[in-house]
């Protein structure tokens, strides 16, 4: 239409893109690519330790690029915690409760990424680009679908000198559906100047 070329699909720094991108297009191979790290590992003699590092630093951080701009399905979450505990214990049960495990070493745990926190810790970043008045061109658009959310943080995003629309997309749904989680245990931060370690220890916190 009106003379455009249109592209169905895209593949972009790493990431799928386009109209008719499936679940499995964005996260098949990056959960592929996660189960061969830790079978990698499996045959090895590691302590629970190097465990917790080939977890959090070898596979988990598979997901953090696109999982900070994609949306990770219920059931993708669901096989990625799956491959990890079976990986960190060789059983399908867990001898204790996930939310120890996800402890850090000082307090008895295994300090294991909580997968599903950290990725809300990621959307919360996005916010605070928002808040911050950055000037990325993708901030614009941002600004169109959650401006008038945020409006109580940054005055100038509810400016009626920039349009506004009343459906939120799913992705930024979740980014203030994490924006909730944190604000009761933001214990005095300001939005604008907290790390994404920051987030997640606050998202953390009981």
């Amino acid at each position: 239409p009106f003379g455009i070329s249109w592209i169905h699909f895209s593949k972009i720094l790493g990431t799928n893109l386009g109209n008719f991108v499936t679940d499995d297009d964005r996260w098949f191979g990056i959960f592929s690519k996660f189960t061969k790290t830790l079978n990698n590992f499996k045959q090895r003699h590691i302590s629970l330790r190097g465990k917790s590092y080939v977890i959090n630093c070898l596979t988990s951080s598979k997901l953090w690029y696109v999982g900070s701009t994609t949306l990770l399905p219920t059931h993708y979450l669901f096989q990625f915690n799956r491959a990890l505990f079976n990986f960190l214990w060789k059983s399908k049960s867990d001898p204790l409760n996930r939310n120890t495990v996800y402890l850090p070493f000082s307090k008895g745990g295994l300090n294991i990424c909580n997968i599903e926190v950290k990725l809300q810790a990621l959307y919360l970043k996005h916010i605070q680009f928002l808040v911050n008045d950055y000037s990325a061109k993708w901030c614009y658009f941002a600004k169109y679908w959650v401006g008038l959310s945020l409006r109580k943080h940054y005055k100038k995003l509810a400016s009626l000198l920039c349009p506004h629309s009343d459906y939120i997309p799913p992705f930024y749904q979740q980014c203030l559906n994490a924006l909730k989680l944190f604000e009761p245990r933001k214990n005095g931060h300001f939005l604008g100047n907290i790390s994404t370690k920051s987030f997640y220890q606050a998202l953390m916190a009981n």
